[in-house]
């Protein structure tokens, strides 16, 4: 299983800040790692492949840290994603507010988001004209989770890089897949996600 957090305001956006008379808003200088997200993804949430989202609100300090951070929202509710961003949040740096030129203390926003992806890799045969047709599973990880259904569909849908087609041997190739685990369904609500519950 592939475990995906991502510290957002959208990926490429800085913290979102609340005062309106910095010149210069905190920006992201280092996220916290993918070990340290998976380490911190809630046991609970993972072990039913549900995935979920946590906005912090923190004060970004003069040196680049997080500091007096609380769980501002957390979705879906129950599942430990709010105290999992929180285990996250001394990993961040973030290039200080400016004001007068000078760096300042910020209210900032920063939403993560914990996603839950299958790998499926599926045996193929190469097509000259769409480049993959008579795909079948040939590993799904972890099993019975309805990923190697959905890794067919897209398969049916996509094609794959002509790098992947060139590795082909007698006609037929490997294609890895990341399937997101929709045992949850999360939607964009303006800058935060929202994830229902696990789907039983």
């Amino acid at each position: 299983m592939i475990f995906l957090a991502l510290a957002l305001a959208l990926q490429s956006e800085p913290p979102q800040a609340t005062s309106t008379t910095l010149e210069t808003p905190p920006s992201y200088l280092a996220r916290p790692g993918s070990a340290l997200l998976e380490r911190n993804y809630p046991r609970a949430a993972l072990d039913h492949a549900v995935s979920g989202a946590a906005a912090l609100r923190c004060t970004a300090t003069p040196e680049g840290l997080l500091a007096n951070c609380g769980v501002e929202r957390e979705s879906p509710a129950g599942w430990g994603f709010g105290e999992a961003a929180l285990k996250s949040a001394p990993a961040f740096r973030l290039k200080p507010a400016l004001k007068d030129g000078a760096p300042v203390e910020a209210s900032v926003a920063i939403p993560l988001v914990f996603l839950t992806f299958a790998e499926v890799t599926l045996d193929c045969s190469v097509e000259e004209k769409d480049g993959a047709r008579d795909c079948r599973v040939a590993r799904e990880d972890p099993p019975g989770r309805g990923a190697a259904a959905r890794a067919l569909a897209e398969a049916a849908e996509s094609r794959p890089s002509d790098y992947l087609l060139s590795q082909a041997r007698k006609g037929r190739f490997r294609w890895t897949l990341d399937v997101p685990l929709y045992e949850t369904e999360c939607a964009r609500e303006g800058s935060f996600m929202t994830c229902s519950g696990p789907v039983r």
